[in-house]
């Protein structure tokens, strides 16, 4: 927006048929202080009762605002109760305001005030019919934040247990779940019967069924490797006899 494009006038009108003071002039709403904004408001609470309800005692004195910080408190209650009021987001920053900044986005701020007047006087007349409180300047307020836990707050409840392993069933990377494990058992057993007589190291039929279904695996095959590399002795298969396979 130009320097010299006229963004007041339309706030003149806006308030003509409801203060009659401050005075609305060129020179104030050229770049609105906040003195000025507090005042309007204040005009408007005393002959509508508008937005009374959102300030504390101390905030609706104008003299009392005598920080930065005071002041975009109050403009952000302002801003909030219009916003719900009017069902759309009203574009300013409190900031900028304060500082006296983007006076055509303020001036639009101080429409959206007269704006909202019949909307807040309707809300309440709602709210008095049900029955319902108004919301005070401490509800209009942000939340504080949660208080932090008692320092001798009780420790979390456990995690509830997962579907792994049961408690003293110790699984590491070497063993693996076989159903087949009893039929891999048997034939390792009747495998090492039959070689027992050929003078290769075996583990005992006690010490295979001990043995994870991957280990006795592994062993056959390095008996099979170990039994080719041996020189079997050349008899003949008629004559052995019963107990050497057995």
């Amino acid at each position: 927006m130009s320097p010299t494009e006229d963004y007041w006038s339309s706030t003149i009108a806006a308030f003509q048929p409801l203060i009659d003071a401050p005075a609305l002039t060129e020179k104030l709403l050229q770049r609105p202080p906040f003195r000025f904004i507090h005042d309007i408001v204040a005009a408007i609470d005393a002959r509508f009762a508008a937005y009374n309800h959102l300030f504390t005692a101390e905030e609706q004195d104008a003299a009392a605002l005598d920080n930065k910080e005071k002041k975009i408190a109050y403009l952000d209650k302002l801003i909030a109760f219009i916003q719900i009021l009017l069902g759309r987001t009203v574009d300013v920053s409190t900031k900028k305001i304060v500082a006296g900044q983007e006076p055509e986005r303020t001036n639009a701020f101080l429409r959206d005030v007269a704006l909202a007047v019949g909307y807040a006087q309707q809300y309440k007349q709602q709210l008095a019919a049900q029955g319902a409180q108004l919301p005070t300047a401490a509800a209009a307020a942000p939340p504080p934040p949660p208080p932090p836990p008692p320092a001798d707050a009780p420790p979390p409840p456990p995690p509830p247990p997962s579907s792994g392993p049961k408690p003293g069933l110790k699984i590491d990377a070497n063993t693996r779940v076989c159903p087949q494990k009893d039929q891999y058992l048997k034939e390792a057993i009747a495998f090492i019967k039959k070689v027992q007589g050929l003078g290769i190291a075996l583990p005992t039929a006690e010490e295979a069924q001990q043995q994870p279904a991957n280990a006795i695996s592994s062993s056959i095959r390095s008996m099979e490797v170990e039994l080719k590399s041996k020189e079997l002795p050349t008899t003949e298969p008629g004559k052995l006899t019963a107990p050497s396979l057995e």
